[in-house]
């Protein structure tokens, strides 16, 4: 069976808060995730999938970027000329084509 040890939301966890400090601060995290999803939906809607689809190219560029920061990941020319040609296919594919 499972029991419910309502006395573990008082204790301390290893960097001193209180468990339940944790769990509030989860659920906003959560909660502002859930935020951003939706604004994201709202926005697709706004300029059509296939607009938006073009950009999904971009995470190569953001998964970089943060593994550069924060593991020290050693940036060289190949990363540069990568993320160039990832800025350039983006920019060519969402310009508007003037009829």
């Amino acid at each position: 069976s499972i029991e419910l040890r309502t006395e573990m939301y008082g204790e301390k966890n290893y960097h001193g808060h209180p468990n339940y400090v944790l769990i509030w601060i989860g659920l906003l995290v959560l909660f502002g995730l859930s935020m951003l999803a939706a604004y994201l939906e709202h926005r697709v809607l706004a300029i059509g999938a296939n607009r938006a689809a073009v950009f999904i190219h971009l995470v190569p560029v953001f998964g970089i970027s943060m593994a550069i920061v924060f593991l020290g990941e050693v940036f060289s020319v190949a990363h540069l000329v990568g993320m160039g040609l990832i800025f350039a296919g983006v920019a060519i594919a969402a310009r508007r084509i003037k009829a």
